[in-house]
């Protein structure tokens, strides 16, 4: 990696330069592929077909990736253009969360979370469903037992991030169980040729949550949740900064990276006290789906959700930074998952940076003006 000729400059035309000159220089990492994905980034964040602005913009958040560790979809999501460097540098950036997590999330251990079915198996009591894993033909059996008690359920692949892959389903009289088991897995196999380096088939099949009114009448086409995110330091687990999590567009995934909105919530009194946010920028205090008011909305039994995210972060000692999805049943809470590399949404819908309170938590913080230039950091024992 070649990045001799970087440098920190307000100048317009000289950022463009440094970008193009970094690109050249390093092909091995600016290969085709790179190059569209970025490329599509700004097509789409600007709504532009314009090559020029497309051009001009991709090497802006090339420059922007090498000064600030932000990704293309950061660039956008948090204006960052617009903003002094200062005000940039504050962003907890891609880049950046990638050092706090391996500092604080041993690397042989993410797995407890990201693999679906051994989350399940470590929370039972806190998930409060019914969850199966189905690796191959081998489980029919398991399918069959499994869709005769829940003939509407959700499937997940076992290890895919961001709410990819994640789709609600039901057993109709149309097909046999047969024919939907192995959809199944045909769409298993077609998920590691969708998704660059993803090898495994496996699902989990989960039984559907049943959120109360109060959440679904924001959209009942998708189950609605808080995210609660837990820093632990030894036995002690405080929490940060949870959001709201709402669905949009009929879809079922409540991701921001499927246009859905993130709302701050005060994590004294349990009150959404932001609007709605994009990551396309857009801020509605009324869900436009439905006219339902996001700022303001008081989350019902607050307090038991935040205990039973304290109590999960208790139960995995090498992992100390953890986003926990929560929803809200007629039974209670439950946890719909845990992240171990959740996104700080925060800081699009409070519209600013919080590496400073990040790291006033954590007791640690980065040494280093550029994240690149940061030694390995390894999870501290």
């Amino acid at each position: 990696m070649d990045l001799t000729c970087f440098k920190l400059t307000e100048n317009e035309q000289e950022r463009l330069s440094i970008a193009e000159e970094i690109i050249n220089k390093n092909r091995q990492i600016y290969k085709e592929n790179v190059v569209k994905s970025i490329k599509d980034t700004v097509r789409h964040s600007m709504n532009t077909e314009d090559q020029e602005t497309i051009e001009k913009y991709y090497l802006l958040s090339v420059y922007y990736y090498w000064a600030y560790g932000s990704s293309a979809e950061e660039f956008f999501m948090f204006d960052l253009l617009h903003k002094t460097h200062d005000e940039v540098s504050q962003y907890v950036t891609v880049h950046k969360k990638c050092l706090y997590r391996d500092r604080f999330n041993k690397k042989e251990d993410v797995y407890l979370l990201n693999d679906k079915y051994i989350a399940y198996s470590l929370l039972k009591d806190e998930y409060k469903r019914d969850v199966v894993c189905i690796n191959g033909k081998d489980d029919f059996d398991i399918f069959c037992d499994f869709v005769k008690k829940h003939p509407k359920f959700v499937v997940k692949p076992r290890s895919l991030r961001q709410g990819h892959g994640v789709f609600c389903t039901e057993i109709t009289g149309d097909h046999t169980i047969e024919w939907h088991f192995n959809e199944l897995l045909n769409t298993g196999k077609q998920y590691t040729e969708k998704y660059n380096n993803y090898q495994d088939t496996a699902f989990v099949l989960e039984e559907v949550i049943e959120q109360v009114p109060e959440f679904a009448k924001f959209h009942p086409q998708s189950i609605n949740g808080v995210r609660i995110n837990t820093f632990r330091n030894g036995d002690e687990v405080k929490t940060f900064k949870p959001w709201f999590k709402i669905g949009r567009f009929g879809q079922f995934v409540t991701s921001a990276i499927y246009g859905t909105f993130d709302a701050g919530i005060d994590a004294e009194t349990g009150i959404v006290n932001t609007p709605g946010a994009t990551e396309m920028r857009e801020y509605m205090n009324i869900h436009p789906d439905t006219g339902e008011r996001i700022l303001g909305f008081q989350i019902p039994k607050w307090q038991e959700a935040i205990e039973l995210a304290v109590q999960a972060a208790k139960k995995f000692d090498t992992l100390r930074m953890i986003g926990w999805d929560l929803v809200l049943t007629p039974k209670g809470w439950c946890i719909m998952e845990g992240n171990t590399s959740g996104a700080f949404m925060w800081e699009l819908y409070e519209d600013k940076g919080s590496q400073s309170e990040i790291e006033e938590i954590f007791g640690w913080h980065l040494t280093k003006q550029f994240w690149w230039e940061e030694p390995p950091i390894c999870f501290a024992e």
